[in-house]
């Protein structure tokens, strides 16, 4: 057996490449001979030579040489590199696979991504800071620091894991808050562990107004700030709740957009506030969009990632009819993609403008061939490669893109025959699936995604908005949605019996409601929400000639989503 005197003892190739990135391919040869060798080395890609060099192996020792490889496109390659010298009869080789990608982690976050509760915070209130961080670029980001900072100061750091395309929540816990205005940032990958093609939207802050403890006057019960709008299960949707809901969400003052209906959906996606038409005229600020539908929703996803990467995804929806875009609101919200409008059989040419900027990875279509032609499908798969999210139906299209969503405790049902600018609104703002009754008929796929919708993950009833939904249809849905994890509610009336005025405190587990009651009369107390079972309740008052308290006890069961009413009395005190 004749031993070679070089061999090559090992080559190594990194997990993944991103194209016109360069990337390090290394050998290491071993010398066993006495004296030195000179090795030619030539590395291929994909058979063709890339890169070719000599080195000096020295006697009885090891030598690594560094190949840097830049790859301009996409795919997978096989990486060669062969080894010569002159006493060697023939060649060595090692090869290896390496897959190249468009972009490797691209993590990001906006303004929009980062929300706080209580809507209203106080003095000493504690405040949840939530921050959903996208990681838009095609590897999986593991271990990625998320830095919390309050004015300008490091407050916490977490840690998450974020597949490839995806995103994920981490949350913060601002305790004993202070009054003021306070500036809160979020920042990704504070160190920079992570090479990404774009760094600049790493960081991303939001104001928070937090008011001053107020002590309510002792006549008055329960207590203050700002409520959420909408409850567990089935909420109306009317027009003063509409504008609660801008309370909620702080938008009294801010810019409104008015535009055909069919483009709604895609700005709304955009991250732009679209106006209500139930409140429209009530609204201060409502700017017009005009012009051709498929033009605007193109240069205005155009604008709005002129200083961000460009998205790897994009959405196509129809542009006459705003179903399919408006079920999608959601799901493009939460991914941070842009929706695009086509004629059902024909690429509008701004739209194909815009596709050729974004340059995508992926192009999403949704709805069938009737929305969305195959012809249409042909010219968008010349561009990047194409899905199709759809069902038979346009009923059956929005419970798919709904069951994309994540995260959400808010379902809005409306009319799939007309979505419109309400719900359209009301899907934008809680980042809410929409899915579709069909005039007084609750399609069989949507009663379907109701029943099995109808609490979150973390068992919590989810709350369902019906926007423009036919009275007969509520107790219907109703049915759909009722859960043993549904709150009851408790109203508690109380006779005052006695001759004198008195401040009477309702406590219901250990939530306070108080009223004073003229002698002789009652008063009905604010409805107590609260999960099925049995609760005790407690009645409080003070005699004001002893200047004692007195108590009564009680034992109440609610059942899920029922009203449950109950009078107590309180009696004539005696001397």
């Amino acid at each position: 057996i004749t031993l070679l005197p070089v061999g090559i003892k090992s080559f190594v190739l990194p997990g993944y490449g991103i194209t016109n990135t360069s990337f390090n391919t290394s050998v290491t040869l071993h010398n066993i001979a006495g004296s030195p060798v000179n090795v030619s080395l030539n590395l291929t890609v994909n058979g063709t030579t890339y890169n070719f060099t000599t080195v000096s192996v020295p006697a009885n020792s090891t030598l690594t040489h560094i190949f840097p490889v830049n790859i301009t496109s996409s795919g997978s390659y096989n990486i060669t590199v062969y080894a010569n010298y002159s006493s060697l009869p023939g060649r060595l080789s090692r090869s290896g696979v390496i897959t190249i990608y468009d972009s490797g982690v691209e993590l990001s976050l906006a303004p929009a991504d980062i929300t706080y509760s209580p809507a209203s915070p106080k003095q000493g209130d504690t405040i949840t800071v939530s921050a959903v961080v996208h990681n838009t670029g095609n590897i999986s980001a593991q271990n990625v620091q998320v830095e919390f900072l309050l004015d300008s100061a490091s407050r916490a750091n977490k840690t998450l894991n974020i597949s490839a395309s995806s995103n994920a929540t981490v949350n913060f816990i601002w305790s004993s808050a202070t009054s003021g205005t306070h500036t809160v940032t979020v920042r990704v990958d504070p160190l920079n562990t992570f090479s990404e093609k774009n760094e600049s939207d790493n960081q991303a802050s939001i104001s928070v107004s937090v008011a001053q403890a107020v002590q309510p006057a002792a006549a008055v019960g329960g207590g203050t700030g700002v409520e959420e709008v909408f409850e567990e299960g089935l909420n109306e949707v009317t027009s003063a709740s509409l504008f609660s809901v801008l309370k909620e969400k702080r938008l009294e003052g801010a810019q409104f957009y008015q535009a055909e209906k069919p483009l709604l959906p895609a700005i709304a996606a955009l991250g732009y506030n679209t106006a209500p038409e139930s409140i429209k005229e009530k609204l201060t600020k409502v700017e017009p969009i005009t012009g051709d539908v498929y033009d605007m929703a193109a240069s205005l996803a155009l604008k709005k990632y002129i200083y961000l990467t460009y998205p790897n995804t994009v959405l196509i929806a129809r542009g006459d009819i705003p179903a399919d875009a408006t079920a999608a609101i959601a799901y493009a919200r939460s991914n941070r993609i842009p929706v695009l409008l086509t004629r059902p059989g024909e690429l509008p040419d701004a739209t194909l403008e815009a596709l050729e900027r974004f340059s995508p990875r992926k192009i999403i279509i949704l709805g069938g061939e009737k929305a969305v032609s195959r012809e249409v499908e042909k010219k968008l798969a010349s561009i990047a490669r194409v899905e199709r999210i759809a069902g038979e139906t346009r009923y059956e299209t929005a419970v798919k893109l709904a069951e994309l969503a994540r995260g959400y405790n808010t379902i809005v049902v409306t009319n799939g025959e007309m979505p419109g600018s309400d719900a359209v609104f009301l899907a934008a703002v809680y980042r809410a699936p929409v899915v579709y009754v069909k005039g007084n008929e609750i399609p069989e796929v949507t009663a379907d995604f109701l029943t099995s919708h109808r609490v979150t993950p973390k068992f919590e009833p989810v709350k369902l908005l019906l926007v423009g939904v036919n009275a007969s249809l509520r107790e219907q849905i109703l049915g759909l949605v009722l859960s043993p994890h549904l709150s009851g509610e408790v109203v508690v009336r109380v006779v005052n019996e006695d001759d004198d005025r008195l401040f009477v405190e309702v406590i219901l587990d250990s939530i306070p409601r108080g009223k004073f009651i003229n002698p002789g009369t009652s008063r009905e107390y604010k409805p107590f929400k609260v999960k099925p079972g049995e609760h005790l309740v407690r009645l409080r008052w003070l005699d004001p000639d002893r200047l004692e308290f007195n108590y009564q006890e009680t034992r109440v069961s609610v059942n899920p989503a029922k009203r449950t009413e109950l009078t107590l009395k309180v009696p004539k005190i005696t001397e």
